[in-house]
């Protein structure tokens, strides 16, 4: 995260109640509670064109592997970073 804000990149994070307090939270330019888990696909896409991004970066684990998110990424006229 650091590196692409440092390109000017602005960072949004997506998290759930348990990590509210977590350093990848406070080091966004701004974070969008998800309403249930890192699994919410749906959730994660209006959470990106809610804040106006343009790209998605899965991270790992969970979704990071799931070539269906993948393809709603891009489907969903956004880019995916992976």
């Amino acid at each position: 995260m650091l590196t692409a804000q440092n390109m000017g990149i602005k960072c949004i994070a997506v998290y759930v109640d348990a990590d509210s307090n977590a350093p990848f939270v406070k080091m966004a330019d701004e974070a969008i509670k998800l309403p249930t888990n890192y699994k919410d696909i749906v959730a994660i896409i209006e959470a990106a064109k809610k804040t106006g991004a343009e790209a998605i970066h899965p991270g790992y684990g969970f979704l990071s592997e799931n070539p269906s998110f993948a393809r709603k990424v891009i489907n969903s006229k956004l880019i995916w970073v992976g």
